[in-house]
């Protein structure tokens, strides 16, 4: 037995070495044996916060873990009190990383800072809670108080700053911690103090100041730590920019317990003691008055627990309409709308100032159960809510809407089939279901659609609306609770009554008159009960149908809504800078040489912008089927050509190395679109040039064979090596208006190159892949297919271009041009050659102008295409069925913003011998007249 005992524990021991072996050679291979970051965190509620068990939580907790999953760190949390200890621990090594720091010009010269902040929290000056000598926001009480504030902080200068601001000298006290604040506070010996955080838990904040970024620090040798966290912060907001927002709100917390009144508003409540509270006659759920003359609903529930937090004593001023219970706050017959609910936009332009939401209801569609989308037309809406739902439906142009003042008014319209349904807020529906046979009507949630319940007081009285707003606060908690005891069916015979379904009543009566077939009934009653089952499932399933819908066709309007918001707000960029410019080149007091920088600017934000117009009109013909290939003899080392050398220059002005090798070339004559290639390479070149930094290299090549049957397989790569596209990015890089925003190139670009690129190449049956690392470049390739031309193009010095423009000297030229600012234009332009110019304002006129001269007056007509009477189209091929000499000989040049290559076919089609395109060149205008009279 002894020798087995032995056994075992060698055995035992054997296995303890295997196991601690395995054990050691995984940890070695973990992450949990990488070096620990230590983070450094200032101790604040709802930021960093220590548990019972001695866990951190909090926002900026929660975020440097984020970072550390993104960066692959291992961190421990340091929680401080104060920020100088955690300062000088950081400068000892003790931590590696600190948060809430906030930038000093002393800082920045001794730590790293990360580019991006980690959020911005406001300074507080704060009291103690039982201490109402002291109001919220009142400025002038700051100059008799004295503030205790920490060392070595900068939340003194700071409030310093801010009290000059208003001529006032804060007195200041130092402290080296909070908690010495917090004890001086307690005792009198200071009247208040100052912190870096909005509030201070068990205090009450009187004045916020100050809202500054922080920021993550490191010491100044760790830059490779630095650049991991800023790294993993930017792939963060890259993934989600309002990750941060959604952490603060996520950990901050409501205080159900009602803010402290302040001595102006308990003097008004003490002068004011009654408050009138005007609502709707007959509006359940909200309010309704009893044969008892007791008033009931949500509105009526809610102020009682009002009433007990503010000591008013609330009565009612009845009303009819909407208008009339808001008219009644204005003139002074009512202290406040009981029930406002169409926004703080609306609230203002009325003269209306709104109290802090009773709550956020969602918006529904309610409908007869068998109701379909496509039978939708008129909906009811409720005055008190329409601003807000209007915009719901403001997209859907079939809808008409129909106003009325309540929810019972909108259902009893639905039920005499005057409205196919109502919109409205939950509550109402609820109520309105709840009250109505069962199944007889459905409910469907407009997504992304809430309304605000508000308060609303007048304008001019903001105490009342802010004691109102306190106790809202600490009684919302209680506001869902009512609702929903204000929904339930009411209690009386007529709702019991109602809400039988006529199948119901009618087996009723059938089981009074039958009780000696109990047995035939009850087969009867089951299967009935069956089919009931069965109808509800099939309801439910048209419902969830119908959700699917509705939320389908909402997000086609989004979708369609964000398209236009964001070409809005690309045009709306250079449109600024050329309005901005143009003021400022109007001023009387700047010199010529500032004058013609300003009108240089001018007329490059609006090249800027025809570019951008040009890219959105190419992206919408290519969404609509529109775009089409115009293939055309060229030589493959002339396309290249071209395209090298509008390049070149751009690369040169950065400083890039441009590297273009057409060594691999087959030179041969090719059918292609030349027009459209150059989009694609151009914009593929371009950006490889924008975003690759100073000294960086691009490099373009191509490499082409023939095929069996003769056609042109060409490759060609656009490489750089400049900042690269992120592997997330990556998916999404051909989504018009789609952009990284990497830091440092946020202004560059519309996100409309790239999506042009891919809808050309697939028109040409091409492919496209793209080959990208992160801050290591990027690498387009694009194959491409070509036949051959008919004939080999032979290559012939280039005619002369040149023109004598002294041609036009003395000529007379007939303008048709509807616009008045474009006539000025071309008139001032052609004037200054020596033409003479006679002006026609549409299509008829000119026709008018050219037959009653006589043979040879006018030299040229300029034609504009879209104007009213008669276009420019109609108006040239009347003047050329003109019976006289000069009517097939004279030229007619299109000047016309109509630029795509079917309308410049559709004006030499109808006669005309040119096209100009707007906004005019001059030198293009010079040069187009000048060839057509020289014919």
């Amino acid at each position: 037995m002894r020798k087995f005992f032995c056994f075992l524990s060698v055995l035992l021991l054997l296995l303890y070495g295997v196991f601690s072996y395995s054990a050691t050679t995984w940890a070695g291979e973990h992450p949990t044996n990488q070096k620990i970051t230590r983070v450094g965190v200032i101790a604040l509620k709802d930021y960093a916060e220590k548990d019972m068990d001695g866990d951190y939580s909090g926002v900026n907790v929660e975020y440097a873990y984020k970072i550390a999953q993104y960066a692959n760190l291992k961190i421990e949390i340091v929680q401080y009190q104060s920020g100088k200890t955690a300062l000088d621990d950081l400068d000892n090594g003790r931590i590696d990383l600190m948060c809430n720091v906030v930038k000093t010009p002393a800082r920045e010269e001794k730590y790293l800072f990360t580019e991006q902040p980690v959020g911005r929290l406001a300074m507080c000056a704060f009291v103690r809670k039982d201490d109402d000598r002291f109001s919220f926001g009142n400025n002038k009480q700051l100059a008799n108080m004295t503030f205790g504030t920490e060392q070595a902080s900068t939340v003194g200068n700071l409030f310093t700053k801010y009290c000059g601001v208003y001529g006032i000298t804060p007195k200041l006290k130092a402290f080296a911690s909070l908690a010495q604040i917090k004890t001086a506070l307690d005792t009198g010996e200071i009247e208040a103090g100052l912190y870096g955080a909005p509030e201070v838990e068990g205090y009450r904040t009187i004045q916020n100041f100050a809202p500054i970024p922080y920021y993550f620090i490191c010491r100044s040798s760790d830059r490779n730590l630095k650049n991991q966290v800023y790294e993993a912060m930017a792939t963060i907001l890259a993934e989600d920019s309002i990750y941060f927002d959604r952490l603060v709100q996520k950990y901050t917390t409501a205080d159900f317990t009602m803010a402290m009144l302040t001595n102006e508003e308990k003097a008004y409540i003490a002068a004011h003691p009654k408050l009138v509270v005007a609502v709707l006659n007959d509006d359940a759920p909200y309010h309704s008055e009893g044969s008892n003359k007791v008033h009931k609903g949500i509105i009526p529930n809610f102020y009682a627990k009002l009433a007990k937090l503010t000591g008013f004593t609330i009565t009612y001023k009845h009303c009819q309409t909407n208008a009339q219970a808001m008219q009644a706050v204005l003139n002074g017959e009512a202290d406040v709308m009981g029930l406002y609910a169409n926004g703080q936009i609306a609230a203002i332009t009325s003269g209306l100032r709104l109290t802090r939401p009773y709550d956020n209801v969602d918006a529904v569609l309610l409908t007869d159960a068998n109701t379909g989308i496509s039978e939708i037309h008129r909906l009811a809406i409720k005055e008190r809510s329409r601003k807000m739902l209007e915009n719901s439906v403001r997209n859907l142009t079939q809808i008409q809407l129909v106003k009325h003042e309540t929810v019972k008014a909108c259902f009893e319209a639905l039920k005499n089939k005057e409205v196919d349904g109502i919109i409205c807020g939950m509550p109402s529906a609820t109520w309105l279901v709840n009250q109505s046979p069962l199944a007889a009507y459905k409910i469907t949630t407009l997504d992304a659609t809430a309304i605000d319940l508000c308060a609303a007081t007048a304008y001019d009285n903001p105490l009342l609306c802010s004691i109102l707003s306190k106790a809202i606060s600490a009684a919302s908690i209680s506001f869902n609770e009512i609702v929903t005891d204000n929904t339930l069916p009411e209690d009386n015979w007529q709702t019991s009554l109602a809400k039988i379904p006529a199948a119901w009543i009618l087996a009723l009566t059938t089981i009074l008159l039958c009780l000696i077939l109990g047995l035939i009934y009850t087969l009867i009653n089951l299967r009935r009960r069956q089919k009931e089952k069965e109808a509800l499932n099939l309801a439910q399933q048209e419902t969830e149908l119908r959700k699917v819908e509705v939320t389908t066709m909402m997000k086609a309007v989004e979708e369609k809504n964000s398209f236009f918001s964001n070409i809005s707000h690309d045009m709306r960029t250079p449109l600024n800078a050329i309005l901005g410019f143009t003021r400022m080149a109007q001023k009387n007091d700047i010199t010529n040489a500032e004058r013609q920088a300003f009108l240089s600017k001018v007329e490059s934000s609006g090249n800027l912008l025809l570019d951008l117009i040009n890219d959105t009109l190419t992206i919408s013909k290519g969404n609509s089927g529109k775009l089409v290939l115009r293939p055309e003899p060229v030589k493959v080392s002339e396309l290249f050509d071209t395209i090298t050398i509008a390049i070149a220059h751009a690369a040169a002005d950065k400083q890039i190395n441009f590297i273009a090798d057409r060594s691999k070339i087959i030179d041969m004559s090719i059918l292609a679109d030349k027009l459209s290639v150059k989009k694609i390479f151009l914009n593929l070149l371009s950006n490889a040039i924008k975003y690759t930094p100073s000294g960086g290299h691009v490099w373009f090549s191509i490499f082409n064979e023939t095929t069996d049957k003769g056609q042109l397989v060409s490759v060609i790569s656009v490489k750089d090596d400049g900042i690269g596209i992120s592997p997330e990015f990556l998916p999404h890089i051909y989504e018009p208006f789609a952009q990284e925003g990497r830091p440092g190139y946020e202004s560059l670009g519309t996100g409309l190159g790239l999506p042009i690129v891919k809808r050309f190449v697939d028109l040409m049956g091409g492919t496209i892949e793209v080959h990208s690392e992160k801050n290591n470049g990027t690498e387009f390739i694009v194959q491409l297919t070509f036949p051959p031309a008919p004939n080999e193009i032979k290559t012939t010095p280039a005619a002369s271009t040149a023109v004598d423009l002294n041609i036009l000297q003395g000529k007379r030229v007939l303008l048709c041009e509807d616009n008045k600012l474009n006539q000025e234009i071309a008139t001032i332009l052609l004037k200054e050659k020596g033409m003479t110019v006679q002006c026609a304002g549409n299509g008829q006129e000119g026709l008018d102008a050219f037959t009653n001269n006589a043979p040879g007056f006018f030299a040229l007509i300029l034609m504009d295409v879209n104007m009213p009477v008669l276009d420019g189209l109609n108006a040239t091929r009347q003047i050329r069925a003109v019976k006289r000499a000069d009517a097939q000989t004279i030229p007619i040049i299109a000047m016309t913003a109509d630029a795509f290559e079917e309308d410049i076919e559709k004006c030499l089609k109808a006669g005309m011998n040119g096209h100009i395109a707007k906004p005019v060149s001059p030198s293009a205008l010079y040069q187009t007249i000048s060839k057509a009279l020289t014919k």
